[in-house]
This record gives C-alpha cells, structure tokens and sequence, in this order.
C-alpha cells in the first residue's frame, strides 16, 4: 500500500474500495479488448489490430455506496509477444472515507448473489483502495481529487486466505451460471441489496456450504434445508400445502419445503410424481438426517439426489427475489434447470412417489 497521511494509530478509512473476485467477467460479459483482424486477397489474416480499453461499466444504488462493475485491464511485460490480462472489477464509493469494513460488506452482498448465481465458491483475489489521504498534498480542493489519485494495494486479514482456493474454470462458470447481468438489471440489484434481514437465513447457509471445498451429500441436505425451512416461512402458501400439515392446518418441514418448490416455477415431473411427494421426500431425507432417533442415515444416493434438488431450490427461491414483473428466468431456462436434475435420477434409476419415497424405475 502507498504512503498514508496522518497518524498510522488513526483507523483506516477510504473513499473507495475495488475488488477482483471470480466470476465478474462471465457474470457481465463485459470485455475490454477487441481483436480486429485484416485479410488479404486470398482470404488470410495479414494483421490483427488491438485495442484494449475501459470501456463498460454499469453502477447502482446500494445501501449509502454506489456500487460500480468495470472493465479492468493489465499488460504483461517479460517476454515475446502481446500480453493482456483482462477483468471485471467491483467498487464502492460512499461519497466519503469509510472502514474498509463497511466496502467489505457491500462487495459480500455481491459476491453471495453470483455464489448462488454460479452454485460454487466465488473468491476475493485482491484489493485495491483510493482516497485523498494517499494522495499529494499538493492537489487543490477544487480538483477532482478522488479520480486523480492511483489505486493502492490493500491486503486484508478477512479475505488474504481466498487467494490460495483454486480459480473457478471459466467455461464451468459460463455453463452453470443461472442468470447474467442483462437479466437481473440495475433494479433486481437493488432489489438484492434491499431484502429484508430475515432473508439472510436463507442466503448465508447455502453461501457458507458453496464456499467449503467438497462438503458431503449430509452437509449439502442440512445447509439447503436450513435455507428452505427459512424461505417457507417468508412465502405465501402453496397450492395443496394442507396435505403436508399435521391435521391440515399445522405446518411440517414438508410445508416450508413445498412453498419453496412451488416458488421456483420449475416442473419435477419428470422425476416426482407430485410436488407433494418431492416436499415429503426432501423433508423425510433432511429429518432423517439431522434427528439421532431416527437410526440409520439414509441411502447415500438418495441423499445426494435430496442436495441436488435442494440446492437448486435454493437458488432459483433467492434469485426470484430479484424479478421484475417480466420474470427472470425463462421458460425454457426453468425446463433446462429441471432436465438437469431429471438426468441425474434417471441415471440412477429413480423416482419419488407421491408419498415421499423413492422407486425403481426399472421394470
């Protein structure tokens, strides 16, 4: 980091925070070179002109920060040969110093959207601060100072470690990705940035789960649920939810469950023969698992199908949050979301029955 002005006891405050984190680039589609090649007469590429700029960028409103996506550029010197590193980056600016805290936490809104968004772990790789106290003395009160100053490297306890994970495969993360920047738009990150607290329930332990490298099937079934039973305390009832309540008026883990489901406008018949029988599966799975009494724990198999469909439920819930009137997923994104999960039953030769149960598909 540059020299800072003033007492080092003083804490640290910047008007600006920008980070470089996975899945910017593939989220925004922004690009910041152009390649453009000349032919000659027989049709072959005789040149290739470059030009490599900051050029997209997209902002909005969240919280007291004015959140800002950009194109970001680097050369690379050392050997033969043009070199460009290219990305997106994220930053905050209150208007004012603030704790590098407070950017923190905004850019975390952010970056728990595109884990659920990417269904994988999405990680900090560095940091980068301005503000007029790392800047010369010599710039005048009527100069724009903030835009004049270079961006400092900040390094900071609560992130350093994510730079060890892997790097997301780029091309996994364009195949997995639910939904881009031109469907959410600036109001759906409005939206996100507004949800009411309760709402982290259903966020934070599905984000924690994505994060952990290779948790197992039982820890995917608790955390989803832990983020289902949540969400269905949040939604409106779901059509025919009397018959996963106790007398049919006293609400079961199959109840918040099935308010999920219904929520997501995705179609499981491939698979379950109602909606009704997948809530009662999904929820006798995530019982049987998280209750002492209930002896054994259930097939590993049938496990890993209950995560899969409970982690995809999780997400599409969360980003339903971020609609417009119009919708946010498509028609034929949702088909495509539930023939996925279709595959990985068939390939097991499964089904779930009406009454909760998994059956053999195999006459």
């Amino acid at each position: 980091m540059g020299i800072r002005r003033g007492s080092l006891d003083a804490p640290l405050l910047v008007r600006a925070l920008r980070s470089h984190a996975d899945g910017l680039s593939e989220w925004t589609g922004f690009k910041a070179s152009d390649w453009e090649p000349t032919l000659n007469e027989h049709g072959r590429i005789r040149s290739i002109t470059a030009t490599v700029e900051t050029l997209e960028e997209f902002s909005w409103t969240q919280g007291d920060a004015r959140m800002t996506l950009t194109t970001h550029w680097e050369g690379r010197n050392g050997r033969a040969g043009l070199h460009v590193d290219e990305s997106v980056t994220l930053a905050s600016d209150f208007g004012e110093s603030r704790s590098v805290e407070d950017h923190l936490a905004q850019h975390r809104k952010v970056r728990s959207l595109l884990v659920l968004i990417f269904g994988r772990g999405i990680y900090f790789r560095k940091h980068e601060v301005k503000d007029e106290a790392f800047g010369p003395e010599s710039l005048s009160d009527d100069e724009p100072r903030l835009s004049l100053l270079d961006w400092q490297h900040l390094v900071t306890r609560s992130t350093v470690r994510e730079q060890s994970n892997a790097t997301p495969d780029s091309n996994l993360l364009r195949r997995d990705g639910l939904v881009g920047l031109a469907d959410v738009e600036v109001g759906g990150l409005e939206r996100w940035a507004q949800l009411p607290d309760q709402w982290k329930r259903v966020i934070d332990p599905t984000v924690g789960l994505l994060m952990r490298e290779r948790p197992t099937v039982e820890d995917v079934v608790i955390s989803t649920n832990l983020s289902l039973e949540a969400a269905g305390h949040l939604l409106p009832p779901a059509p025919n939810e009397e018959e996963t309540c106790v007398g049919g008026t006293r609400p079961t883990t199959a109840t918040w469950v099935l308010r999920c489901l219904a929520r997501t406008g995705l179609n499981f018949s491939a698979f379950a023969d109602s909606t009704v029988g997948l809530a009662r599966a999904v929820a006798n799975n995530y019982n049987g698992i998280k209750h002492f009494d209930r002896g054994e724990l259930p097939d590993l198999v049938h496990t890993w199908l209950i995560g899969q469909v409970s982690l995809l439920t999780v997400r599409v819930v969360a980003l339903r949050e971020l609609e417009t009137d119009s919708g946010l997923l498509s028609d034929f994104a949702a088909s495509e979301l539930a023939r996925d999960l279709s595959g990985d039953f068939e390939g097991e030769q499964l089904c779930i029955g009406r009454d909760g149960q998994f059956h053999s598909t195999v006459s």
